[in-house]
């Protein structure tokens, strides 16, 4: 069995009561690889009664604050609970190149920190928490990728949009058990998605879930729905909403 779990499922900025991006999948034995890391997640590891020491590997998909600002709280969290090194955190290339600092000068000082890179551009495979994961390029105003997530029988259990404008491609990409992508704005910005952060809306995200067994919109502002909801058969996010598969 395999779960994925939402611990966050709101924006940036406008989410409301929503905490920031983050997932979470679990295999039976309990090994976790996070996705993104927003705040606070701290808080929601001990809402969701989830030892932080399960973690065994973190990606973060771009380098917005609300993917990654939870990042240095976590390494804390573990750091007070014995462990004497970090997960093994996955960034793209200039993504490192920011964030490598940051993270050396917030890490605990005992915690040895393991980082790696994932090459920007193109799609990149590697084992992740005993996973086989895929990463794929994605637009948005900074360099993004996104998601998918193999089980041990080769089995697509997850793709994660990240932030991105709608990409007609990534619907053979979403061919996968769990289909989450972000629906930021109303359907009445479609034409402004850049110029309102390259983000999608409900109705764009669908169609690129329309090959996914379970449809997740997410990454949630308080204009999502300004515009109305879409027709069809899908689950809005929520904190704690749990797949398993």
């Amino acid at each position: 069995m395999v779960e994925v779990r939402l611990l966050g499922s709101g924006s940036g900025v406008l989410a409301g009561r929503r905490s920031q991006s983050m997932v979470l999948v679990r295999d039976d034995g309990g090994r976790g690889l996070l996705i993104d890391a927003g705040q606070p997640l701290q808080r929601r590891l001990y809402e969701e009664a989830v030892d932080p020491r399960v973690i065994d590997a973190v990606i973060i998909t771009h380098i917005h604050a609300d993917h990654i600002m939870g990042l240095p709280g976590l390494l804390f969290e573990i750091d007070a609970l014995g462990a004497t090194e970090s997960p093994l955190i996955f960034l793209g290339e200039r993504s490192l190149l920011t964030a490598k600092p940051m993270l050396e000068a917030f890490k605990p000082r005992r915690l040895a920190l393991r980082v790696e890179s994932v090459p920007d551009g193109r799609i990149h495979n590697f084992e992740a928490a005993g996973f086989r994961v895929e990463t794929f390029p994605v637009r948005h105003s900074l360099p993004t990728f996104g998601v998918r997530v193999f089980d041990r029988r080769g089995r697509c259990i997850l793709f994660y949009s990240s932030d991105t404008v709608y990409l007609e491609h990534l619907k053979d990409l979403a061919e996968c058990e769990v289909g989450i992508h972000e629906a930021t704005i109303p359907e009445g910005m479609a034409s402004e998605a850049e110029e309102r952060g390259f983000h999608s809306t409900p109705s764009q995200a669908l169609e690129v879930l329309e090959k996914s067994r379970y449809k997740v919109l997410y990454h949630i502002s308080e204009y999502s729905f300004r515009d109305g909801y879409p027709e069809g058969e899908y689950m809005v996010s929520f904190d704690g909403l749990s797949l398993r598969l």
